[in-house]
């Protein structure tokens, strides 16, 4: 976790993810995660993802499979889509996180 942590404030515009750890921190929050399975088969991650947005769950990946996009992983976005986000989260946004 300390991973995304760290790249959420070296690059806070640059995914969802990143938006809202920084959104939690800025509450004095931190992220938490909790493994749901393991499984030997190498598309479980995708599966489980699709059953969660078939359930309506609110989902911050930016793959279906839960691979990285492109060499870098992830896509920048614009202030639009960061507000959008905001809104659809229901979190409080500053301007000052970045």
């Amino acid at each position: 976790m300390i991973e995304h942590i760290s790249a959420a404030k070296a690059k806070p515009h640059h995914t969802y993810k990143n938006i809202w750890i920084n959104q939690l921190l800025q509450q004095g929050r931190k992220p938490k995660y909790r493994v749901l399975s393991v499984s030997p088969h190498i598309d479980a991650e995708g599966w489980q993802i699709a059953q969660c947005k078939a359930k309506g769950m609110i989902l911050l990946n930016l793959t279906d499979n839960g691979k990285a996009l492109g060499a870098g992983g992830g896509h920048l976005i614009n202030l639009e889509e960061i507000e959008k986000i905001r809104e659809s989260l229901g979190l409080p946004f500053t301007g000052s996180l970045f």
